[in-house]
């Protein structure tokens, strides 16, 4: 089973292109798969990286790996790993999804978790012959994506930061894996020409080309499915800069005063002046102020039963919707979890990773 890692910032389309490269036959797109990394790293960190029965165990009893529905028991993945390697114990279990997919014996697999151009060097140890692609989205477009979610940074100063961070791993994975390895992707090229941009990709990957790509059927975890909701939906050109309406003149000054160099280098066109007013100290403690309680309040209510919906009731839970109002009252109406600017944003903001 040949894969492709797709990575990037989270909110840059990730989920978007994996669905869409996984609609044509013979290809299998999974849930973001985080236990890989996080398994193998335990298993090194306690010297039983050879240790077949210990990464089977571990891999089945990762939260990560509960969100893909498997009905697995320890033993039965114990059994399946026997004396195989770590690849063989991961290609067994995404063999497993293919069948609860409708999808046995797929010959290419697409793994979609953002993160993975951070971990290329381990992914690439692993799966030697696997292909990378980096898809990069504007900045300013992901500030306004993750902005109003109840994860990632809650204002454009960290968001900025936050983009700037993610995206070099992925440019360091480029430079280090080489053209015949990686390929960079535009989330807004994809929107504006999917059949192009596809057709390109697939060239790349060594996949046939399948219109049916251009829509991309995915089932997507049940607690992220709100943020996906556009996922399987056709690419719409107007979402490529829903960030001009959803983002004050302000935000975007914020945001380009930080991260603008890097806007240049990718292609990206500023909005604002070379030289805009630097970050006030009110702006810095009301983004800080912001971005404390929702870390804090964030961790204080993790663990309520029930507080999200469609999240198995056995895992950590790390998102904190349902801790807003307390935000609010925090932090006045002017926050950046009032009504009217979670509205604003919320239905300007593309919801496409």
């Amino acid at each position: 089973m040949r894969p492709i890692f797709i990575g990037g910032c989270d909110r840059s389309g990730t989920t978007m292109l994996g669905a869409m490269l996984g609609a044509g036959s013979g290809n299998l797109c999974t849930p973001e798969s985080q236990f890989i990394v996080k398994v193998h790293e335990k298993a090194a960190l306690k010297g039983r990286g050879n240790d077949s029965a210990f990464l089977a165990r571990a891999l089945v009893d990762h939260w990560r790996f509960k969100i893909w529905g498997l009905d697995v028991a320890p033993e039965e993945a114990v059994s399946a790993a026997g004396k195989g390697s770590f690849r063989d114990l991961v290609e067994w279990v995404v063999g497993r999804y293919g069948e609860k997919a409708g999808r046995s014996a797929p010959e290419v697999w697409i793994d979609h978790t953002p993160w993975n151009l951070r971990y290329g060097l381990l992914l690439d140890k692993l799966f030697p012959e696997g292909k990378f692609i980096h898809i990069v989205r504007d900045g300013r477009g992901v500030a306004s994506s993750v902005i109003p979610l109840d994860w990632g940074p809650n204002n454009v100063r960290d968001a900025a930061h936050w983009w700037l961070e993610k995206l070099s791993y992925g440019l360091a994975a480029e430079s280090s894996l080489g053209t015949g390895r990686i390929l960079r992707v535009h989330y807004e090229k994809l929107l504006q020409d999917p059949e192009g941009e596809l057709q390109r990709i697939c060239a790349f990957a060594g996949i046939e080309y399948q219109p049916e790509m251009c829509r991309g059927e995915f089932n997507v975890p049940g607690y992220t499915a709100r943020q996906h909701r556009l996922v399987g939906k056709a690419p719409d050109k107007g979402r490529a800069e829903g960030w001009v309406d959803s983002l004050s003149g302000r935000e975007v000054e914020v945001f380009e005063m930080i991260a603008g160099q890097m806007l240049g280098y990718l292609g990206y066109r500023r909005r604002s002046p070379y030289l805009t007013e630097n970050i006030s100290s009110r702006e810095n403690r009301r983004f800080s102020l912001g971005h404390f309680f929702k870390k804090n309040l964030s961790r204080k209510f993790s663990g309520k039963k029930g507080l999200f919906p469609g999240l198995p009731g056995d895992l950590p839970k790390t998102h904190c919707s349902r801790i807003c109002p307390v935000i609010k009252k925090k932090q006045g109406a002017g926050s950046p979890f009032s009504d009217s600017v979670l509205e604003t944003r919320r239905s300007a903001m593309s919801c496409s990773t």
